[in-house]
C-alpha cells in the first residue's frame, strides 16, 4: 500500500472532516459522520480514497464503495447493521456501538476491490427530488416560449431529472402536479405568497442528455452504485430512489451522449423538433467548473443561439439568484427570467414569478 503524498493526504482528511462536522453532523446523518471521522485518521482509508480522479469527491467515493460492495458482494458482513438502507431496520447508535471497527476490517478485506472503484467510478448522486423544483421550472419555460419543449440536460447521471413529467407531485397545501398514476409521489413544501404555474406541465416533446460519465437505468450495477451514494442513514432516500427508477422506466428512457456540452449541443440542436423550443437546463452541475469554465459554457450558450434560440434554465449553488432561465437568441441575452429559491433536494419551493 503507497501512502498518497502529504497534500493530498491532509486535503483528502480535511475532505472527510467537512462531511462528519458540516454535511452530516447535527443529527443529519450520525452513522455516516462517524463514518467519516474515523476515516479522517486512517492510514488505509486515506489510502484508498486518495485514488480518486480529480474533481471528484474522494469520501463520497470510498464509502460509496463500501456500500456498493457490502450491498453486491459481502451482505452478511458485520458492518451491514449501521445500513438501514440496505436492511431496512434502525442502525445501532454510533455513540454508543462505534462502526468504525467493522468499516476498517471491511477495508481490510475488500481493499483491492475499492480501490478499483474509487478509480474508476464517479460521484453521481443526482437526487430525483429537484424534480419538485424542475417541473414547475419547466413549466414556466414552456409557457414563456409557447410550444412544447425540447429538453437538453447537461450532467443527467442516469436520466432521472430528464423525466420529471414521470412523476407525481404534492406541494403541502392541496396543490398537486404530474403524472397521476406515477408509482413515485414527490412532496415538497410550498413557501412564500406565490404559487408556481403547474397547468400542463412542462409539455417535452424530445429529450436528451450530455454527461461525462452517463448511467443506464437499464443496467443492474449502474442503478447499483448510484443506490450506493445515498447515506446509510437515509432509507427512505433509498426508497425513493428505487421508486424512481421504476417511475423512469415507464416510458422510452432518453438517449444520453457520453462527452461534453461543446462536443454535443451543436448536433442536438440539429436533432430537436423544428416545432419545439429548445431548453438547455442543468442542476449542480457548474459548482464544479472554474470560472473560466463557467464563462466559456455561457459564451458557448450564446453563440449557439445564433442558430437557433435556446431557453437556458439553471439551478445552481453557485450562482444567484439559483433558479432562473434566460430567454438566448440570436448571441442575445433577450430575457432573463427569476424563478425562485429551493431546498438542494426538492423539501421546499419559494416561488418568486409572477408571469
Amino acid at each position: 500500500m503507497t501512502a498518497p503524498g502529504t497534500d493530498r493526504a491532509a486535503a483528502v482528511a480535511a475532505a472527510f472532516t467537512d462531511i462528519a462536522e458540516r454535511r452530516a453532523g447535527g443529527g443529519y446523518a450520525p452513522v455516516h459522520a462517524a463514518m467519516a471521522t474515523a476515516c479522517a485518521t486512517d492510514p488505509c482509508a486515506l489510502d484508498l480514497a486518495s485514488r480518486a480522479a480529480d474533481g471528484q469527491n474522494p469520501p463520497s467515493l470510498l464509502l460509496g464503495a463500501v456500500q456498493y460492495l457490502l450491498a453486491r458482494r459481502d451482505p452478511g458482513h458485520a458492518l451491514a447493521r449501521f445500513y438501514p438502507t440496505l436492511t431496512g431496520r434502525p442502525a445501532p447508535d454510533p455513540q454508543v456501538d462505534d462502526p468504525w471497527p467493522d468499516l476498517r476490517a471491511f477495508l481490510t478485506r475488500h481493499r483491492d476491490r475499492i480501490a478499483e472503484i474509487v478509480t474508476t467510478r464517479l460521484v453521481q448522486t443526482h437526487e430525483v427530488g429537484r424534480c419538485s423544483y424542475l417541473y414547475p421550472a419547466l413549466t414556466a419555460v414552456r409557457r414563456h416560449a409557447g410550444a412544447p419543449l425540447a429538453a437538453i440536460e447537461i450532467g443527467p447521471s442516469a436520466g432521472l431529472t430528464l423525466v420529471p413529467d414521470r412523476y407525481a407531485y404534492s406541494y403541502g397545501d392541496g396543490t398537486t402536479a404530474g403524472a397521476p398514476d406515477s408509482p413515485l409521489l414527490l412532496r415538497s413544501e410550498l413557501r412564500g405568497p406565490h404559487r408556481p404555474p403547474l397547468d400542463r406541465g412542462p409539455e417535452i416533446a424530445w429529450r436528451a442528455g450530455i454527461d461525462l460519465n452517463p448511467l443506464n437505468l437499464a443496467d443492474a450495477e449502474d442503478r447499483a452504485w448510484l443506490r450506493s451514494l445515498v447515506w446509510p442513514d437515509h432509507p427512505d432516500r433509498a426508497a425513493r430512489l428505487d421508486t424512481a427508477f421504476a417511475a423512469a422506466r415507464t416510458g422510452e428512457l432518453p438517449t444520453l451522449h457520453r462527452g461534453t456540452a461543446s462536443q454535443h449541443l451543436p448536433a442536438l440542436l440539429e436533432q430537436a423538433p423544428v416545432d419545439a423550443v429548445v431548453c438547455v437546463y442543468h442542476t449542480a452541475v457548474t459548482a464544479h467548473f472554474t470560472s473560466r469554465a463557467r464563462a466559456e459554457h455561457r459564451d458557448l450558450l450564446r453563440r449557439l443561439s445564433e442558430r437557433r434560440r435556446i431557453l437556458w434554465l439553471r439551478a445552481e449553488p453557485v450562482e444567484e439568484p439559483r433558479l432562473r432561465f434566460t430567454d438566448l437568441d440570436g448571441g442575445l441575452a433577450r430575457t432573463e427570467v427569476v424563478l425562485g429559491g429551493y431546498h438542494p433536494h426538492g423539501a421546499w419551493l419559494e416561488w418568486h414569478h409572477r408571469g
